[in-house]
């Protein structure tokens, strides 16, 4: 069995583990615990107090767990915001009568369309997602788009 941590002895624990959630370095917890107690308090201490600490290990998974899942909702209201304005950019190219408008939202809509290929590809871990149904589009010149636009 290991020897019961100096942190302890000296009632530090909530101290060491509310430094820490504040973001303080190491060093800087020992340096901390060493003033406002009097006793040599090193880092390595600290490191070691709070590797074997199994309730904080248990609050600080369920932290990151809390922050993954605010991860999760950011990226999909910048995907739910990329796509109302994927919509709207739909709507004008469809009552639009300028060709060269059709032109330029076309390729705004490709844009907005290859960003949210990134970024789902990002969440997924593959780079290769395509939700784009209009993905054909990316490879056609102007030109090409215009003759489309005028057979139509």
């Amino acid at each position: 069995m290991p020897p019961i941590s100096k942190i302890i002895k000296c009632g530090l624990e909530s101290r060491t583990r509310e430094l820490y959630k504040a973001r303080v370095p190491y060093q800087q917890i020992a340096d901390t615990l060493s003033d406002e107690s009097g006793y040599n308090i090193t880092k390595a201490m600290v490191f070691q107090y709070l590797k074997n600490d199994s309730n904080f290990t248990a609050e600080l998974v369920e932290t990151k767990k809390k922050l993954g899942v605010k991860v999760a909702e950011a990226e999909i209201s910048t995907i739910e915001g990329r796509l109302s304005v994927i919509d709207k950019l739909v709507q004008v190219f469809e009552v639009t009568d300028s060709k060269q408008d059709m032109c330029m939202i076309s390729r705004e809509i490709r844009e907005h369309y290859d960003s949210l290929d990134k970024r789902i590809g990002k969440l997924t871990n593959n780079p290769q997602v395509t939700i784009n149904n209009i993905h054909a589009l990316n490879t056609l010149s102007d030109e090409q788009l215009i003759e489309i636009i005028n057979s139509e």
